[in-house]
């Protein structure tokens, strides 16, 4: 979220907890009793001090080992200096690392910490603390006054420049080895990292698929998906920000438009071409989306957390369902009170409904033939309205059926990897205060404007504003920019403009 400052604060981390051991019994009692109760606790514990034998100083190891594993993001390796980048840093973490790749600091250690925010530096140390050269000359026994550089690692004494010679100086001795651990854990990682991507569905290279992402950008994407349909822009750009947006952070989308529009040529699209999205048929809508009216049975929805939903037919949900369906679709939870089931459903997803107008064809004013309550249209971030498909637009429709050229048609794994590998992406937020400001009030003005219309746009915008701006530099694997505040409001203007 951004706060007064424009800075980006993301929600509140939740330590790891000691389930990631598969303790004992007995041994979560035993931490339990010394108040640890995370990982980061039981890694920041001095192993001779645990009190748990040989069995405590496994579990301190294994807890580092974890810690490391999970928040080392890559580790880059300099001629005199190591980059650990991780995606936060806290004393469990940092003790963690260093204590995996043998780093220590003090009068014999063999590099120099910094931390620059989320960064972990290990450079290579310029010269010990000063020392006497431990060097006596032969014919006198006197010893040398010169200041000692480093101490040899055979002979574990200091020497000054000019008699170093013919020693092992420490520093470069110490910091070759510490490299080369830092080199394996980088293997480690690397071969995770692949690992991890693999189970995603991602089996293109990260590089090859940021190169590809990036020169196309988030305008290339959609147009390049939807190129078959003509027009429709907005609707375009909709769906699109909805499928980079992610299911506990959803960009919600409603369109609504005369049969005939081409909402559901763009629905078949996504669904022919992207892996990981739901369907939900007018049977389904009519029959429950969350509770089945026939059975009590969860319906759809209870089973799509973590998945894009696209719902055909909106505007039949039954009204008892369509409650439950908004709490799901403002926090990711319910309640569900029947004859037949009581229980919470918890289901975090981005939706994608599609409907038709009040009477099924716009008449007069189209914000009178929506045919939805105000509460409804709050819950979606965007809410466009499509026109029938002209002559022309049918025609060019139907010549591009021939065409096989298009790109999505030559590469549509690299679109759906695109999209899976966005994913696992969090922007930071990088904006200028004075656009932040002008866009604040920007989407202050669309509230007040709309708040009291059948298209309500009410305080719910607060979540919206952050999440639309996100999922477009998302798509780039960029970080939020005065560009992307830019887009996001034409984006949000144009969906309302629509309906003029």
């Amino acid at each position: 979220m951004i706060n007064r400052s424009g800075e980006n604060t993301q929600p509140e981390f939740v330590p790891e907890g000691l389930d990631l051991l598969h303790l004992s019994p007995k041994e979560s009692s035993q931490l339990k009793a010394m108040a640890i109760t995370t990982l980061e606790q039981l890694a920041s514990t001095e192993r001779a001090d645990f009190g748990m034998g040989k069995r405590g100083e496994t579990l301190v190891t294994r807890a580092r080992n974890i810690l490391t594993a999970r928040h080392v993001k890559s580790v880059i390796l300099y001629k005199d200096a190591i980059e650990i980048r991780a995606d936060r840093l806290s004393p469990g973490i940092i003790l963690s690392v260093k204590t995996s790749l043998g780093a220590y600091e003090g009068p014999s250690g063999n590099c120099l910490m910094e931390i620059q925010g989320k960064n972990l530096w290990l450079k290579m140390l310029q010269a010990r603390r000063p020392q006497p050269c431990f060097y006596h000359y032969p014919s006198t026994s006197v010893q040398c006054k010169e200041q000692a550089i480093d101490y040899c690692t055979c002979h574990g004494h200091y020497f000054c420049p000019a008699h170093f010679e013919g020693h092992t100086p420490s520093i470069q001795a110490g910091f070759t080895r510490l490299s080369g651990e830092a080199r394996k854990l980088s293997e480690k990682i690397e071969q995770k990292k692949q690992d991890d991507l693999k189970e995603t569905g991602i089996t293109i290279s990260e590089e090859e698929i940021l190169s590809f992402a990036r020169q196309r950008g988030f305008a290339g994407f959609w147009q390049a998906v939807f190129e078959e349909i003509q027009g429709l822009d907005v609707m375009k750009q909709a769906l699109a920000a909805g499928l980079f947006s992610l299911p506990h952070e959803p960009v919600h989308v409603l369109i609504i438009g005369d049969p005939g529009s081409a909402k559901s040529l763009a629905r078949d699209i996504l669904l022919r071409n992207f892996s990981g999205l739901t369907p939900v048929g007018g049977n389904t809508t009519r029959a429950g989306l969350v509770c089945s009216r026939s059975n009590g049975e969860p319906g759809a929805l209870a089973f799509s957390d973590g998945k894009v939903v696209l719902v055909d037919e909106f505007d039949k949900i039954d009204p008892v369902d369509l409650s439950y369906c908004l709490e799901l679709l403002s926090n990711g939870r319910c309640d569900v009170h029947s004859a037949k089931i009581h229980q919470t459903i918890q289901s975090r997803f981005t939706m994608f409904a599609f409907a038709n107008p009040e009477g099924d064809i716009f008449s007069g004013d189209p914000r009178g033939d929506i045919g939805m309550r105000p509460t409804v249209m709050s819950r979606f971030a965007l809410v466009v309205r499509v026109a029938a498909i002209k002559r022309d637009e049918m025609l060019n429709l139907f010549s591009s059926s021939f065409d096989s050229k298009r790109e999505l048609n030559r590469l549509p794994q690299y679109y759906d990897q695109w999209l899976k590998l966005a994913h696992l992406y969090q922007p930071e937020i990088q904006v200028s205060l004075e656009k932040r400001q002008q866009y604040l009030y920007e989407i202050a003005d669309i509230v007040e404007e709309h708040i009291n219309t059948p298209l309500r746009r009410d305080i719910r915008m607060k979540d919206y504003l952050r999440r639309v701006p996100e999922a477009i530099a998302r798509a780039e694997f960029a970080p939020v920019q005065d560009r992307h505040l830019e887009a996001a409001l034409e984006l949000f203007r144009k969906s309302l403009e629509t309906w003029q």
